[in-house]
């Protein structure tokens, strides 16, 4: 849901708009969700907070990209950032007592 509305609106918008109202409106619905009463309101919270993260990743990423020079684009843009990093958060915290 987040990821058709936000790609059509980055493009009337632009990128730099939506992507900083997708963090916004995510911390609110979070900041919602932690103070919702009853798990039916935490549900539809939490409905919302999926497609604002769904909208976030569909602009993250191309509005990124564009402060990298078109001829080096490709090596980010392939890189597997995510996992990379949640693969050494886990081997941060044996390292650590």
């Amino acid at each position: 849901v987040g990821a058709f509305a936000c790609g059509s609106l980055a493009d009337e918008f632009g990128r730099k708009r939506v992507h900083f109202a997708t963090i916004f409106i995510h911390a609110l619905l979070n900041l919602g969700a932690g103070l919702s009463t009853s798990w039916m309101v935490f549900a539809v919270f939490r409905f919302f907070i999926g497609a604002t993260i769904g909208g976030y990743l569909v602009v993250h990423v191309p509005y990124i990209l564009e402060f990298v020079s078109p001829r080096w684009r490709v090596i980010p843009a392939s890189l597997p950032f995510a996992a990379i990093g949640a693969s050494l958060l886990p081997f941060a915290a044996w390292l650590l007592p």
